[in-house]
């Protein structure tokens, strides 16, 4: 791949957060509302404000590819801090110039780059110990040398290259907590694998791992092989000598050696023979060399014919298979990376032409949308496999292709009726719906990557096919099917240029709507059938024709102004045929309290397919009290055939008077007026009577059944990923939330006091009997973070069961813009106390949230006398300047009123200057007083 060096430095500005130009799909699916936008700076500048992204971002233009249908896809990497941010990419697709839409994966990192502190060596190092092989790829000089000749690259190695990247930490992609971390590849000759090994970059623990070799594993047997004779090209290296290699295909060429039954790559040798006419039947079944050099030969073809693809990595590479891999019993075809195995099966290999392009997809895959190998994304995976595979098959050969996968042997899955084959787990067959029956939710198979791979197949075969029926959801379905040909288009597109690495079933939707929609168009026969067919495998809606809706109601800051807000909905034509221009009728509803809006709307000149209207109500709505206020958008009076989206969901705004310097107590019935508060169903946050600071009213956060809160997403188990527990069990969260007014330099404080029960550490008494009771495991069952604008600025935990006493925390906002920010603090909460064997549970209680300037006095009244804090990068000062000479006392006073220290005691004239103690006493807000002949005067100072 060859990678452009362009890097694009964004400068965020307040200016394009309020330009509208993407509409938004869900699951990080955009489409252009602008026809005149041709700045990739601007559309990445304007997702980095949408999505809040932090400051430190850019984007690396790695990949720009065009297209027949005339339209050119740039592909981005994102980078944090100059380092990229594994596999979170943007793809903008633009025709004519004009941008269509954007997609990809966008993770709000937050904090800091930590000093790394383990180098490349180290790290390869660990991931050795941790892969703990026998042999590995490069200690072989002859695999060295097959990695040139694969590549055609001389500097080309297997050989671990460590590459330094932010990371997440599962392969969920679901997190905000990114890890600089070493990622390679280990090439593992004993046993055979490819592992992709992330490192802590700052620890050196193994972070994360992920098999990189995809094999085919088929049940069953068979004793004949499959196509009889066929015309296949071999190279001539003597007079009388020839191998089975042909270069007249691909830049490397299609090799097919023997590994005479060993497992060893680099001891195969050539299969030879005296004439260009190959008989290779004997019985040591040399003959599936046969099926699977001309399986190759014919997948080249078609990728070159069909879909202007050269091999294998669209550059040529060569494509290399191992016959006889294994003993005689192994009944495997795999693809490793670069290159592809064949067991013998004992006389039945699985060498079918679908299987061969199968296994040279999986090198297709990898080098375009190069899907993660694990869950949903090892599904589509194999899926893709199934349908090049059988792509191929049909377009070589389609009277006798019939979409079973591996017939030639034994069928491992059909495409056609997944449900016939019956396979491992399941008793039900293969799915053939998303999530219905048959679907596979546990961890074997790297989350089922080849059985609910059927999933994504039979969307396939209903596309090209068609069908009708009834799925798991009870839905009938009917499609009309578009052919090979042109299903086969549609899948390639979406491949090719709008799936990511971290794609799931419904980023796969997402882009067969679109490649549809680029290659035949809005609502042709094909996109009709596209849609259909995933709604028959139950994902989405089917096509109708006359269909009205709101999409949305927009979203309403949480921290609005005060006053008559107006409310934005959308209305979305989601049917194929353009709505004839009208009225209809259109209402808004808000609750708590309750309000209505009812007005006439004109569709302007008929809404087109897709197309979609922001109507703004002329009926403003107030908002000026503090309240949750549920917001919906409906038509009511709308003929069309399909009522359920003529309501658009919920928009949700918690509005709450703005905290300034004051202090929310609790003590007054006031309290709601600056709190909003949510929990999930195993949790809760209520204002309680003597829960506060000496037997005030206070908050108190408190979990419920910790029986029902997943571990294993949530702590290492000694072995395991470290992931944040703050991004798992939304069912336990709890939130109380605020806004703030307040200046640029300023402080947030507020009472905190933790209780955690020891029930978490005694789930795991019978695998880890030697945890301490006091350990950190316990206490994550009682976390409390701080949100400023999502942004965590402060993350506490317990000391104690249940002795800790009430600190006095404070949060530095003076990184913060000023203004009017939405503050959280948000729990995750695991034991109710009346579940605690202990009677203590996991609780957080919070009390007197307040907010201070970090330089304002509190009180003056020396004459003459001039007095100001200077912070400096490692301490802090006094500084003073007297017009007269002054007997003075400057004290420290804690928020107690006790005196910390005195600075100073003595008589004063002109500039002084004292220096502040920022090591004898502990963090937090202090006032410093200064006394002078009966007069005094307070500045505060914040120790940080």
């Amino acid at each position: 791949m060859k990678i452009l060096q362009v890097v694009l430095f964004l400068m965020f500005t307040g200016s394009l957060a309020g330009q509208d130009i993407l509409t938004d799909h869900g699951q990080g699916w955009y489409r252009a509302t602008d026809t005149k936008i041709h700045d990739p700076v601007q559309v990445l500048n304007h997702l980095s404000l949408r999505l809040h992204l932090p400051a430190g971002i850019t984007w690396s233009m790695n990949q720009q590819l065009s297209d027949e249908a005339g339209f050119l896809h740039d592909t981005y990497q994102m980078e944090y801090h100059g380092i990229p941010v594994d596999y979170a990419i943007a793809r903008l697709h633009w025709r004519n110039g004009v941008l269509q839409s954007v997609n990809g994966m966008f993770p709000r990192l937050t904090g800091e780059v930590p000093v790394v502190t383990i180098s490349s060596s180290q790290a390869v190092s660990s991931a050795l110990l941790h892969v703990q092989a026998t042999q590995y790829y490069w200690q072989d000089p002859g695999l060295e040398l097959m990695r040139k000749e694969i590549t055609g690259d001389s500097m080309a190695t297997y050989t671990p290259q460590p590459e330094l990247v932010w990371a997440d930490t599962d392969f969920s992609f679901e997190t905000e907590d990114y890890r600089l971390a070493w990622k390679m590849e280990i090439f593992a000759l004993v046993p055979l694998d490819c592992r992709l090994v992330y490192v802590d970059a700052i620890s050196g623990t193994v972070l994360k791992e992920l098999s990189q070799t995809q094999h085919e594993n088929v049940p069953g047997t068979s004793s004949t092989m499959y196509r009889g004779s066929q015309q296949v090209v071999s190279d001539s290296i003597a007079p009388g000598t020839f191998r089975l290699r042909d270069y007249s295909r691909a830049a490397g060429g299609i090799v097919t050696v023997d590994l005479n039954n060993g497992t060893n790559l680099s001891s195969a040798v050539d299969f030879t023979n005296t004439t260009r006419d190959w008989d290779l039947t004997n019985a040591d079944w040399d003959q599936a060399s046969g099926d699977v050099h001309w399986g190759s030969e014919v997948a080249y073809d078609l990728l070159q014919s069909e879909y202007n693809f050269d091999s294998f990595d669209g550059q040529g590479g060569q494509i290399r298979s191992h016959i006889h891999y294994g003993p005689k019993s192994y009944a495997n075809a795999f693809w490793n990376v670069d290159h592809a195995g064949y067991g013998d099966d004992n006389g039945a290999p699985h060498v079918g032409l679908d299987i061969v392009g199968h296994e040279i997809a999986h090198g297709i895959i990898r080098n375009t949308a190069d899907l993660i190998y694990i869950n949903e994304g090892a599904a589509l995976n194999e899926g893709y496999a199934d349908i090049l595979g059988n792509t191929f098959e049909a377009l070589h050969d389609p009277v006798t292709s019939n979409w079973q996968v591996g017939e030639d042997s034994d069928a491992s899955r059909s495409m056609s009726d997944p449900r016939s084959i019956i396979y491992g787990p399941s008793s039900q067959g293969h799915p053939n719906t998303y999530k219905g029956n048959g679907w596979y939710t546990g961890t074997s198979d790297n989350g089922g990557a080849h059985g609910n791979a059927t999933v994504f197949g039979h969307w396939y075969y209903l596309l090209a096919e068609g069908g009708t029926g009834t799925n798991d959801n009870g839905d009938p379905y009917a499609v009309s099917g578009v052919g090979v040909q042109n299903a086969g288009q549609i899948a390639w597109r979406m491949l090719r240029f709008y799936l990511t690495p971290t794609a799931q079933f419904r980023d796969a939707r997402e882009a067969a709507l679109l490649s549809a929609q680029d290659l035949y168009g809005l609502c042709s026969a094909e996109w009709q059938a596209v849609v259909n067919a995933w709604y028959a495998v139950g994902l989405g809606e089917p096509v109708r024709d006359d269909d009205i809706g709101f999409a949305r109601v927009e979203a309403i800051d949480p921290c609005e102004p005060d006053g008559a807000v107006a409310i934005t909905a959308v209305l979305q034509n989601y049917g194929c045929s353009t709505t004839a221009i009208g009225s209809t009728q259109i209402i808004f509803t808000v609750k708590d309290p309750f309000q209505v809006g009812t007005e006439l709307l004109m569709l302007p000149n008929g809404l087109g397919p897709g197309e979609s209207v922001a109507h703004t109500f002329s009926q403003t709505v107030d908002l000026s009290l503090p309240g949750d206020y549920e917001i919906t958008a409906a038509s009511i009076s709308l003929a069309d055939p399909y009522q359920p989206n003529n309501e658009s969901d919920a928009t949700i705004a918690r509005i709450r008077f703005p905290l300034d310097e004051s202090l929310i107590s609790m003590e007054t019935p006031n309290y709601p007026d600056s709190l909003s508060f949510s929990s999930g169903i195993e949790a809760d946050v209520e204002v309680f009577a003597s829960e506060g600071v000496g037997s005030s009213f206070g908050i108190r956060m408190e979990g419920g059944n910790g029986l029902k809160y997943t571990l294993v997403e949530s702590f290492p188990l000694w072995g395991g990923p470290p992931v944040d527990p703050m991004d798992y069990n939304p069912d336990f969260k709890t939130e109380a939330c605020f806004c703030l007014e307040h200046p640029q330099d300023g402080f947030l404080l507020f009472d905190r006091r933790q209780t955690f029960s020891a029930a978490l550490k005694d789930r795991f008494m019978g695998q880890f009997p030697t945890l301490d009771r006091d350990s950190i495991m316990s206490r994550q069952g009682s976390i409390l973070r701080v949100l400023v604008d999502d942004q965590e600025v402060g993350r506490y935990f317990p000391i104690t069961q249940n002795q800790d006493a009430w600190s006095t925390e404070m949060i530095d906002l003076t990184m913060i813009s000023a203004g009017r920010a939405h503050v959280c603090f948000e729990g995750r909460t695991l034991w109710a106390r009346q579940l605690d064997p202990d009677g203590i549970g996991d609780r957080i209680f919070l009390d007197n949230v307040r907010f201070i300037s970090s330089v304002s006095s509190v009180y003056e009244e020396i004459p003459g006398l001039e007095a100001n804090i200077l912070y400096q990068k490692l301490g802090a000062s006094l500084q003073l300047s007297l017009a007269d000479q002054h007997d003075i006392t400057v004290n420290v006073i804690d928020m107690a009123g006790r005196t910390m220290e005195t600075l100073f005691d003595g008589s004063l004239y002109g500039q002084q200057e004292l220096i502040l103690p920022t090591d004898e006493v502990a963090i937090g807000l202090y006032l410093i007083r200064i006394s002078a002949e009966g007069s005094s005067m307070s500045l505060k100072w914040v120790n940080r």
